[in-house]
Protein backbone atom coordinates (compact mmCIF):
# COMPACT_ATOMS: atom_id res chain seq x y z
CA UNK A 1 0.00 0.00 0.00
CA UNK A 2 2.91 2.37 0.68
CA UNK A 3 3.73 1.87 -2.61
CA UNK A 4 0.68 2.72 -4.17
CA UNK A 5 0.13 5.38 -1.98
CA UNK A 6 4.01 7.33 -2.74
CA UNK A 7 3.56 6.62 -6.12
CA UNK A 8 0.41 8.67 -6.37
CA UNK A 9 1.99 11.51 -4.80
CA UNK A 10 4.49 11.75 -7.43
CA UNK A 11 2.04 11.89 -10.10
CA UNK A 12 0.45 14.81 -8.73
CA UNK A 13 -2.40 12.80 -7.00
CA UNK A 14 -3.47 13.60 -3.32
CA UNK A 15 -5.42 12.02 -0.99
CA UNK A 16 -8.96 13.66 -0.49
CA UNK A 17 -9.75 14.36 3.11
CA UNK A 18 -13.21 15.58 4.16
CA UNK A 19 -12.90 19.42 5.16
CA UNK A 20 -15.76 21.38 7.28
CA UNK A 21 -15.21 24.60 9.04
CA UNK A 22 -13.95 24.82 12.08
CA UNK A 23 -15.59 27.09 15.16
CA UNK A 24 -12.74 29.50 15.01
CA UNK A 25 -13.26 30.17 11.08
CA UNK A 26 -10.54 27.91 10.15
CA UNK A 27 -10.56 24.73 8.29
CA UNK A 28 -10.52 20.96 9.55
CA UNK A 29 -9.79 17.85 7.93
CA UNK A 30 -11.21 14.48 8.87
CA UNK A 31 -9.22 11.27 8.08
CA UNK A 32 -12.29 9.07 7.63
CA UNK A 33 -15.93 8.91 5.57
CA UNK A 34 -17.94 6.68 4.88
CA UNK A 35 -18.50 4.73 1.49
CA UNK A 36 -21.60 6.76 0.91
CA UNK A 37 -19.45 9.47 1.26
CA UNK A 38 -16.56 8.37 -1.01
CA UNK A 39 -19.33 8.04 -3.90
CA UNK A 40 -20.66 11.55 -3.62
CA UNK A 41 -17.18 12.99 -3.27
CA UNK A 42 -15.95 11.25 -6.49
CA UNK A 43 -19.46 12.74 -8.26
CA UNK A 44 -18.31 16.31 -7.24
CA UNK A 45 -14.70 16.11 -8.65
CA UNK A 46 -16.20 14.26 -11.33
CA UNK A 47 -18.50 17.25 -12.38
CA UNK A 48 -15.80 19.75 -12.07
CA UNK A 49 -13.37 18.00 -13.98
CA UNK A 50 -11.08 16.56 -11.46
CA UNK A 51 -8.92 14.10 -12.42
CA UNK A 52 -9.84 10.81 -9.44
CA UNK A 53 -8.55 7.78 -8.41
CA UNK A 54 -9.97 5.28 -5.47
CA UNK A 55 -7.00 2.76 -4.28
CA UNK A 56 -7.37 0.93 -1.44
CA UNK A 57 -11.15 2.36 -0.34
CA UNK A 58 -9.18 5.92 -0.24
CA UNK A 59 -10.13 8.80 -2.91
CA UNK A 60 -7.09 10.80 -4.74
CA UNK A 61 -7.36 13.68 -6.70
CA UNK A 62 -4.95 15.10 -9.17
CA UNK A 63 -3.79 18.97 -8.72
CA UNK A 64 -3.72 21.14 -5.90
CA UNK A 65 -6.52 22.28 -4.56
CA UNK A 66 -6.84 24.30 -1.50
CA UNK A 67 -8.69 24.21 1.75
CA UNK A 68 -11.34 26.36 0.74
CA UNK A 69 -12.63 24.74 -2.26
CA UNK A 70 -11.84 20.91 -0.70
CA UNK A 71 -14.39 22.65 1.94
CA UNK A 72 -16.65 23.55 -1.30
CA UNK A 73 -16.38 20.24 -2.63
CA UNK A 74 -17.01 18.29 0.62
CA UNK A 75 -20.25 20.94 1.07
CA UNK A 76 -21.69 19.66 -2.27
CA UNK A 77 -20.84 16.10 -1.50
CA UNK A 78 -23.47 16.65 1.61
CA UNK A 79 -26.10 18.06 -0.43
CA UNK A 80 -28.38 15.78 -2.19
CA UNK A 81 -30.25 18.06 -3.75
CA UNK A 82 -26.90 19.51 -5.48
CA UNK A 83 -25.65 15.82 -6.32
CA UNK A 84 -29.27 15.24 -8.05
CA UNK A 85 -29.00 18.18 -9.95
CA UNK A 86 -25.63 17.67 -11.57
CA UNK A 87 -24.99 14.57 -12.59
Amino acid sequence: MCICLLACRGNGFNEYKPVYESKSGGFIKIDSYSIIHKEKIKQVFLYYGVEVKEINGRVFYKGNVDDELLWNYTRKANDSSWLSSHQ
